[in-house]
């Protein structure tokens, strides 16, 4: 009966010294996860938006301004409409991309109406 006493209060013991060992763990994994810089992000984004004059930034429908930081790849694509795969920079400053790949949208279609028809015909 003693022995069964000791076993259970050991066990009961040697419980919280686990879980204080645990919480040590993660609280140095959270300081040095906090003092790291961030990983850059591995996956592709798609942005679309125009491309400025210069070819060094976009704009999106939302006014969002995207620096590029490889401007040579828009350089034709000044003043157009693009879709652009690209990957974001992890700086502090998070509106600069680097371009994968570039995209054209086309222009909306404008359509005139043509009087002689058969649809206005009656």
């Amino acid at each position: 009966m003693k022995k069964l006493t000791l076993v259970s209060l050991g066990i009961a013991l040697l419980i919280p010294a686990g879980a204080l060992g645990q919480e040590a763990v993660k609280s140095d994994a959270v300081t040095q996860a906090s003092l790291s810089s961030k990983p850059a992000s591995t996956k592709p984004k798609t942005i679309s938006g125009k491309v400025s004059e210069d070819g060094r930034t976009i704009t999106t429908a939302n006014n969002n301004l995207w620096t590029i930081a490889n401007p040579d790849v828009l350089k034709e694509h000044s003043g157009q409409l693009v879709k652009v795969k690209c990957r974001i920079s992890s700086d502090a400053d998070a509106t600069l991309i680097q371009i994968l790949s570039v995209k054209i949208i086309p222009s909306a279609v404008k359509y005139n109406a043509n009087t002689g028809d058969a649809a206005f015909r009656r």
